[in-house]
């Protein structure tokens, strides 16, 4: 009430100031006022009426306050249960974050490369198909000579790298070993890209003593490597190459491998010796073995290779003639496949090197025969069948196939014979024989065509 009073004060003052001034109110304008001041003086009922309004209105706004209340201290109860959880959203967000990121990646490295896995010889569907023929344009040559070579590889070792997606391989011809018929050291990379290199002579001597191997590094290089039996001690040559990196000597014609690292291991003067892809030299540990029996026990007790046992230890040249042949007139039942009369193939996988099995003796059946217009007799034209191949995986099966040239001008088996192929090595990784063949045809009416070849085949 005192506030209304004093608003009655304000106007009042207001409207004597106005009358004294330049328009003051006539007569009538002022007995207006007079009545309404009177009314207002007497406010009782217009404070009721406006303390009644703002009672209802405070009511309604006191419930709509206490509903909120309510609601606010469910949301505080509620908020207090699940603070822990709420704790944990950041480390959710973090984890989801990461696991999103390595899923995103480990999508990125399974199909990424998608297409050139399919295209990779690997991943191709179907049996191989491997077709031996001397107009061949889509084989590799590694060697040919017209030199009438009667012997193949003699002694040969492979190694197919899984982890790198590589292949490697060498031999010889043992005693027969020459300029016309040399040792081969061949590397087929991840891309089935081939490099290779030649001797005239062994790497090592086939005196059945010396032995050969194939270490793989750390680096993921392939060295050659031979053990001295005389000298006791081992070369290592380097990648792709006839040339010696370094020498060790070593107390017993031993090693062994870490598959997880990669690391050779040998003994010298009782003191344990590591080789890695990057070393210049053996590096010497303080590791000490008084006998190789207490080596033996080391290297086991690791869960480390005898690579050692994967040697080959080549022989002479006396059986392994590839001059033999089949195929004209009554010789016709089937061509036999040779292979190297020594020889280690091995697999280098995530768990580290382990020997193959070897392949059996196989045939190829007659396919398909001729016979000459001119003449009574008949040759075969082709020699087909399905033969066994092996992986560290277990066998698996290819076709092969050989052919021989167009030839209407022979009379003679000699000129219309298949020469046994000569199985060297293989890669399964690349779907790749590597084979030696005679061939011995006319061609262009009189001339005759002898070749020897050593060949890369893709199916």
């Amino acid at each position: 009430m005192a506030t209304i009073q004093n608003a009655v004060k304000v106007m009042v003052d207001k409207l004597v100031a106005d009358m004294s001034g330049e328009t003051p109110l006539n007569a009538e304008e002022q007995a207006l006022v007079t009545t309404a001041i009177s009314k207002l003086s007497d406010n009782a009922k217009l404070e009721s009426a406006i303390v009644a309004v703002a009672e209802e209105h405070i009511e309604e706004a006191k419930s709509i306050l206490y509903t909120a209340t309510q609601a606010a201290q469910a949301a505080s109860t509620e908020l207090v249960q699940n603070a822990d959880n709420l704790s944990l959203l950041p480390d959710i967000k973090s984890g989801m974050t990461d696991s999103t990121i390595d899923l995103t990646n480990n999508m990125n490295d399974k199909i990424g490369n998608l297409p050139a896995l399919l295209g990779a010889p690997q991943y191709r569907y179907g049996e191989p198909n491997f077709i031996l023929d001397y107009y061949d344009n889509t084989c590799i040559e590694l060697h040919s000579t017209g030199v009438n070579n009667s012997y193949g590889a003699r002694n040969a070792i492979s190694l197919v790298d899984y982890v790198t997606g590589q292949f490697f391989a060498y031999w010889d011809a043992g005693s027969q070993t020459n300029g016309n018929n040399p040792a081969i050291l061949l590397k087929i990379d991840d891309k089935g890209e081939i490099s290779k290199v030649s001797k005239s002579t062994q790497l090592v001597s086939s005196t059945g003593a010396d032995s050969l191997m194939l270490l793989r590094l750390d680096d993921g290089s392939v060295c050659a490597a031979a053990f001295d039996t005389t000298h006791k001690r081992i070369s290592v040559y380097e990648s792709m190459s006839f040339q010696v990196k370094l020498t060790q000597d070593l107390d017993y014609l031993k090693i062994y491998q870490d598959p997880e690292t990669h690391h050779i291991y040998a003994v010298n003067a009782e003191l344990l010796h590591v080789l890695t892809g990057n070393s210049s030299e053996w590096k010497r540990m303080e590791t000490r073995f008084v006998n190789e029996a207490a080596f033996n026990t080391w290297g086991q007790q690791q869960g480390y290779i005898d690579i050692s046992s994967l040697s080959l230890k080549p022989r002479n040249n006396s059986t392994n003639g590839i001059g033999s042949s089949t195929g004209y007139t009554s010789s016709l039942a089937y061509l036999p496949i040779t292979r190297p009369g020594y020889y280690v193939e091995m697999a280098y996988t995530s768990e580290g090197i382990k020997a193959v099995s070897r392949t059996k003796a196989q045939q190829l059946a007659r396919f398909s025969a001729e016979i000459f217009n001119s003449h009574t007799y008949s040759f075969t034209r082709t020699f087909s069948s399905r033969i066994e191949l092996k992986s560290y995986e277990g066998r698996f099966s290819a076709v092969l196939e050989s052919r021989t040239p167009t030839n209407t001008a022979g009379v003679t088996s000699s000129y219309n014979n298949h020469f046994y192929p000569h199985l060297v090595v293989y890669s399964p990784i690349h779907r790749a024989l590597i084979v030696e063949q005679r061939f011995y045809f006319y061609y262009n009416g009189g001339n005759v065509r002898t070749h020897t070849r050593n060949r890369v085949y893709f199916a």
